[in-house]
């Protein structure tokens, strides 16, 4: 996956408002040195595996600037109480140049956040100097995409250079080291001295921002290629399995794949608050999952509708990793696939027809169904008798209008008309039921993969999201019909995998291609069965 890096080098005034602090052995280092920086959001050609954001994306509203000693504590402001420095700038910062920054004279590490969201700006101005770089980067839970892409623009953080290091290496901090580009007031040199001397060219400190937020986008060929005689379209899609929770800076492990050229040599994995199973469930916790209302059978669509494969409609979600033992299917991130699937039958069904489904025989009508519940194939105590029934019961559970007394073969396709989303009205759990294809409704999931070179199973970095990676996913083809219900991680049907079933164990259901962009591009092809 190709990550994007917008280019930051530091000349910054900035400004420093005040904030008391009331904690016993508060202390403002006196010494004062000034650090200046610049801003490059580095527009233009990139690398083939690199793609530079749109404007939305790119633009730098606000920057924050936050420094720490040698052992990590976070360094005040000379002569204030403030713990953080925010560039004094008007408008956008793309070709602007803030004034040198004030900071502490025993500040060796810089971090740079810009545009926050609520909840990560709430944590750097109540920043205190008895804190550390942990304080600074613990968890933020109970959170959305929309906190950290929000009307101020994406939040961005430091991305230090992974220049000369290999697989396997960690990048486990957002500091870039000040070094000798701090002007330090002394007798010498006066405030004003420092803050010109900080401000000239050769003494910026060059600073890298990537993007919090990782991009998806969903296509299809048209037309999806499926088995001989079969048609299939998908409709829509939508993003199941959402993180909640987020690092403000995530430990990185590079991985094998390289890039030709661009802000990244190599690919990268992190590490996101989730990383490991939960013990009792098996799987992660701090997940969002889409939810089914329990009148309608309707799956409740994050963003409260389905986006358009082909309508370059593009989705933001917070990174979401696992190790390689927690690749499961309760974990990993993945997209929903709402399409219509009719399979070969003679004479071909209309394009809204039901058909029906069971023990691997498909029934083009309900009168057909009901055809072979009477000619034998249900006998007293047949499997398919059970089933029938058990819809029956279902179906009058869904339809309230049906006389109580009615039996399997009184069902009229005019009452099952009147039931919403079918398929899923009827799903009883893992138990077996009859495949309802109300319309030839039915749904595929794919779970995102990140390392797309890698066909060891369960590897390292194969599955997941990650900041400032761009997926695009084309489906290209289908293999046979999805489940007529939509696949809950807590609310499996029949055939369905267990939460806490290894993703590369389960039957592949789509064949998409995945890109990952400057932004770092992805490419997938996705074949579904």
């Amino acid at each position: 996956m190709k990550k994007i890096i917008m280019y930051a080098a530091l000349a910054a005034m900035i400004m420093t408002s005040c904030k008391e602090v009331d904690e016993p052995g508060f202390v403002s280092d006196s010494s004062v040195a000034y650090v200046s920086v610049r801003v490059d959001n580095r527009p233009g050609t990139r690398a083939s595996d690199e793609n530079p954001g749109i404007p939305a994306e790119s633009t730098l509203n606000e920057l924050y600037l936050v420094t720490f000693d040698a052992s990590g504590r976070v360094m005040a402001i000379p002569g204030s109480t403030l713990c953080y420095t925010l560039a004094n700038q008007t408008g956008s910062y793309t070709d602007k140049k803030p004034e040198a920054a004030k900071i502490s004279a025993s500040s060796k590490n810089l971090v740079v956040i810009a545009n926050p969201g609520g909840k990560l700006k709430d944590r750097i101005v109540n920043l205190k100097s008895t804190d550390t770089y942990a304080t600074f980067n613990a968890a933020i839970a109970e959170t959305s995409i929309e906190d950290i892409m929000h009307a101020g623009g994406f939040t961005m953080i430091t991305s230090r250079s992974d220049k000369g290091m290999s697989a396997g290496n960690k990048i486990e901090n957002a500091y870039v080291e000040i070094g000798n580009k701090l002007q330090t007031v002394s007798g010498t040199t006066s405030d004003a001295d420092a803050k010109t001397e900080a401000e000239k060219d050769a003494n910026r400190l060059e600073v890298k921002l990537e993007r919090l937020a990782s991009k998806l986008r969903v296509y299809k060929n048209s037309p999806i290629q499926a088995p001989d005689g079969a048609k299939a379209d998908m409709s829509g899609w939508t993003v199941d399995a959402r993180n909640t929770t987020y690092y403000p800076f995530a430990e990185k492990t590079l991985l094998t794949v390289n890039h030709l050229d661009g802000d990244y040599d190599n690919n990268f994995y992190t590490k996101d608050p989730n990383f490991f199973k939960d013990a009792v469930l098996g799987y992660s916790t701090g997940i969002e999952y889409v939810e089914i209302d329990g009148t309608t059978f309707a799956p409740k669509i994050f963003g409260g509708s389905w986006n358009t494969p082909g309508a370059d409609k593009i989705s933001y979600v917070i990174e979401n990793t696992m190790n390689d033992d927690n690749q499961v299917f309760g974990s990993a991130t993945r997209i929903v696939m709402e399409a219509t699937y009719y399979p070969k039958f003679t004479p071909e069904l209309a394009a809204d027809a039901d058909w029906f489904s069971w023990a691997g025989i498909d029934y083009p009508s309900l009168t057909a169904l009901q055809d072979a519940y009477r000619g034998g194939e249900a006998g007293a105590s047949s499997a398919l008798k059970d089933a029938c029934d058990d819809f029956t019961a279902k179906v009058k559970a869904a339809n309230t209008s049906i006389p109580s007394g009615a039996l399997f073969t009184d069902l009229t396709q005019e009452q099952l008309n009147a039931v919403q989303n079918g398929g899923q009205a009827v799903k009883n759990g893992n138990n077996p039921v009859i495949r309802w294809y109300q319309k030839g409704r039915c749904y595929y999931y794919y779970e995102i993969r990140h390392d797309n070179e890698t066909a060891v199973n369960m590897a390292f970095g194969k599955y997941g999201v990650v900041r400032n990676n761009w997926y695009d996913l084309t489906l290209k083809s289908v293999n046979g019909p999805g489940t007529p219900w939509y696949p809950e991680v807590t609310n499996p049907g029949p055939g369905d995998p267990d939460p806490k079933d290894p993703i590369d164990e389960q039957a592949s259901y789509l064949g998409v291609t995945v890109q990952v962009n400057d932004w770092i591009i992805w490419t997938t092809d996705m074949d579904v069965r």
